[in-house]
C-alpha cells in the first residue's frame, strides 16, 4: 500500500482468513484535493459479510466478517491528497461524516470535505451519513432499503427523496435546500431543514411525524400540512415568514398531549412545545388552538405570550417603502396610519421594537446578514419586509 495512507483498524475487530467473494454493490467518495499529504480522512462500514476497499491507489484490500460479531463496525482512518475511494460488499450503513481519532494521547479531527459521492451501486443500504462535507448534490433514487439519511451541514440545494419510501429519519439541516420532495415519505418520524432556503414546505403526507424543526428558512412563506398528526409532540419554524392562516391549520392538526409522558431523555425540543418566535405570523395566529390541547407555545422566546383569536389580514404595502444602508433601515410611509414596528435579526432575536409611530423613521440597529422587519396595525393588520 502506498506510504502516503496510514491505515488504522479498531482494535476490538478480529478477521479471518480465506477465499473472499463480493456482491456487485459499491460505494465511491470523491475527496476534495488536500494541501499536503497529511490531511486524515475517514469513513465507517456497517456490513454482515465480506467486503474490499480501494483507498485510491488502485490496490483492493479484503476483509473477512469479524467471527463473532455478524454486524461489524469497521473504521477505516488514513492520509491522502486528491482520492477516490470504493468500497464493495453488501454495504448496509455507511458513513463518512466528521469523526476523531485518539493518537498518541492526542486529538485528531477528521475532515473529508468529500465532494461527490455515488450511492447508486448500492441498493442495500439502510442508513446514510455524509454530514459535514461539501455535497452539492445527493442522489438516492436507487436506495429504496433506505431508512435514515443524515446529510446536514453541506451545500446540497435540492432533495428528491420519492423513491425511499421507507425513510423514517431525515436530518438535511444546514444546507442550500430550495426545494424538497417529501411526497412518498409517508413513513418519516424525525425532520430537521432548519437553517435552509426553503420558499415552501410540503408536509401533508407525513402523519406520522413525531418531531420536525424548520427554523431560520428565512424565506419560507407558507407550510401545507396535513389534517392531524397524531404522534407530534415537537416543532420549531422560528424566524420564517410563514403567515398566521399556515400555523393556524397546523396548531388544528396538533393531537391533544395532555396525558402524554414524555421521557426525560429528550430536550426540550421534544416536550410538547411549538416555538415560533420571530415568524411572520407568530403573534397573530390562534395560539390558543393548540393551547387548549396541552401545548407551549413559544411566540417571544420565553413561552409568556398569547397570539391573538383573530385571523391575520395583511394590507398592501404599496404606502410603505423600505430600504437599507449597512444596519440602517429607513421606513417610508404615505400613509396616515398609526404603527409598531419590530425588527428581528437571522437568528430571531428581538433587535427593536417601537410602537405608536407615524410617518417615515431612520432606524440604527446592531450588525445583522437580514433584518426582517413587521409593522403592526391597530386591527391585526400587518406589513413584513425581508432586508
Amino acid at each position: 500500500m502506498n506510504s502516503n495512507y496510514h491505515f488504522l483498524l479498531t482494535t476490538f475487530l478480529l478477521f479471518l482468513l480465506g477465499t473472499n467473494t463480493f456482491a456487485q454493490s459499491s460505494i465511491k467518495m470523491h475527496l476534495e484535493e488536500g494541501k499536503t499529504n497529511e490531511r486524515y480522512v475517514g469513513f465507517t462500514i456497517t456490513t454482515n459479510k465480506d467486503f474490499r476497499v480501494d483507498y485510491g491507489d488502485g490496490v483492493w484490500i479484503q476483509y473477512k466478517a469479524a467471527e463473532y460479531n455478524p454486524d461489524k463496525y469497521f473504521n477505516s482512518l488514513f492520509k491522502g491528497t486528491t482520492i477516490t475511494i470504493e468500497a464493495q460488499g453488501d454495504i448496509l450503513e455507511f458513513g463518512c461524516e466528521n469523526m476523531t481519532m485518539s493518537q498518541n494521547g492526542d486529538v485528531i479531527e477528521i475532515q473529508n470535505k468529500c465532494q461527490s459521492l455515488d450511492l447508486s451501486q448500492a441498493p442495500l443500504l439502510e442508513w446514510i451519513n455524509c454530514s459535514k462535507n461539501k455535497l452539492s448534490t445527493l442522489e438516492t433514487s436507487t436506495l429504496q432499503e433506505l431508512e435514515r439519511i443524515d446529510c446536514n451541514d453541506n451545500l446540497i440545494k435540492s432533495l428528491d427523496l420519492s423513491k425511499n419510501t421507507k425513510l423514517h429519519t431525515l436530518y438535511a439541516h444546514r444546507n442550500k435546500l430550495t426545494t424538497i420532495n417529501l411526497s412518498n415519505n409517508k413513513l418519516l418520524e424525525f425532520l430537521n431543514l432548519s437553517n435552509n432556503d426553503l420558499f415552501e414546505l410540503d408536509i401533508k403526507d407525513l402523519e406520522k411525524l413525531i418531531n420536525f424543526q424548520a427554523y431560520q428558512n428565512i424565506l419560507l412563506q407558507s407550510i401545507i400540512v396535513a389534517k392531524a398528526y397524531p404522534k407530534l409532540l415537537g416543532f420549531t419554524l422560528k424566524v420564517t415568514m410563514v403567515k398566521a392562516k399556515h400555523l393556524n391549520a397546523l396548531f388544528n392538526a396538533l393531537p391533544d398531549v395532555h396525558n402524554v409522558i414524555i421521557s426525560n431523555q429528550y430536550d426540550g425540543y421534544w416536550k410538547k412545545k411549538a416555538k415560533i418566535l420571530g415568524t411572520l405570523g407568530s403573534k397573530t395566529s390562534c395560539t390558543d388552538i393548540a393551547k387548549q390541547k396541552g401545548w407551549i407555545v413559544d411566540v417571544v422566546g420565553d413561552c409568556s405570550e398569547k397570539g391573538s383569536d383573530t385571523n391575520i389580514c395583511e394590507i398592501p404595502s404599496t404606502n410603505f417603502k423600505f430600504s437599507r444602508k449597512g444596519n440602517k433601515i429607513k421606513i417610508s410611509s404615505q400613509s396616515n396610519k398609526k404603527y409598531s414596528c419590530e425588527i428581528f435579526d437571522c437568528l430571531g432575536n428581538s433587535l427593536l421594537k417601537k410602537g405608536a409611530l407615524f410617518g417615515n423613521q431612520e432606524l440604527l440597529l446592531p450588525e445583522s446578514e437580514r433584518y426582517l422587519i413587521i409593522l403592526s396595525f391597530h386591527s391585526n393588520q400587518k406589513i413584513s419586509k425581508l432586508l
